[in-house]
C-alpha cells in the first residue's frame, strides 16, 4: 500500500477573485498538524488551488474538526468557499518529484461540484 493523500482537489475561484490565489499572492501552504497542504493557481499549469488532506496511519495528530479539504477551506480559507471543486486523479506525492511533470489540468476528472 504506497502512502498518499486520501483527497485533493483543485478550487476554481470565481474569476473576480483568481488573483488573490496565484502564485506570488498565496504562497504553497501545509497544515502538518492536521493533515492538508496545497499550492496556488499556477498559471497554464493548474485550474485552481490545488488542497490535499493527508491522513497518514503512523501518524499522530491533534483533534481538529478538519476531516476533509471541503472542510479546511471552510474553515481556515472562507474566500474559496463556493469555488467549483474538481478531484484530481493522480497527484504527484513523493520526495522524488520530478519538475518536468506538470500539475496540468489534465489532471482532473471531468466531474466536478459545487458546494
Amino acid at each position: 500500500m504506497q502512502d498518499r493523500p486520501s483527497q485533493t482537489k483543485y478550487f476554481i475561484p470565481p474569476d473576480n477573485q483568481r488573483d488573490l490565489f496565484v502564485a506570488g499572492t498565496l504562497p504553497v501552504f501545509a497544515y502538518l498538524d492536521v493533515g492538508v497542504y496545497g499550492h496556488p493557481i499556477l498559471e497554464g499549469r493548474t485550474p485552481g488551488v490545488k488542497i490535499g488532506y493527508y491522513n497518514p496511519p503512523d501518524v499522530q495528530r491533534i483533534k481538529t474538526r478538519i476531516a476533509s479539504v471541503e472542510a479546511f477551506v471552510e474553515e481556515c480559507m472562507p474566500a474559496l468557499r463556493g469555488a467549483r471543486s474538481v478531484d484530481v486523479s493522480s497527484s504527484v506525492y513523493s520526495p522524488a518529484f520530478r519538475t518536468s511533470r506538470s500539475g496540468s489540468a489534465g489532471e482532473a476528472q471531468a466531474t466536478s461540484s459545487r458546494r
